[in-house]
């Protein structure tokens, strides 16, 4: 539990810098992967529109590998909209206790 505390505590300080760089849409606290698999390494996880190679990223939008000795992991989620107010949200059946 101490290591998922020191977690949340890192990312509390970084969320705001991280939410700035321009490719990034969340973050959040979770765990490492590798080739698409979870590991059980914590990690501050960086969501973001769509990868790109290092090259193309100017320094100040590149995600470090590791904030305060935490591990980064950065995840493609490509594109986040919001819910149109009104737009349509099939539900299933009610269940009707009469």
């Amino acid at each position: 539990m101490r290591r998922e505390q020191e977690v949340a505590d890192v990312l509390a300080r970084w969320q705001p810098v991280l939410l700035e760089k321009d490719n990034v849409v969340a973050v959040g606290a979770g765990y490492k992967t590798r080739g698409g698999r979870p590991t059980p390494i914590p990690a501050i996880v960086v969501y973001v529109t769509r990868k790109v190679p290092l090259r193309h990223l100017a320094p100040h939008q590149r995600i470090p590998p590791q904030l305060e000795g935490i591990p980064t992991d950065v995840v493609e989620a490509g594109e986040v909209r919001a819910l149109e107010a009104g737009a349509s949200r099939p539900g299933g059946e009610r269940v009707d206790p009469s």
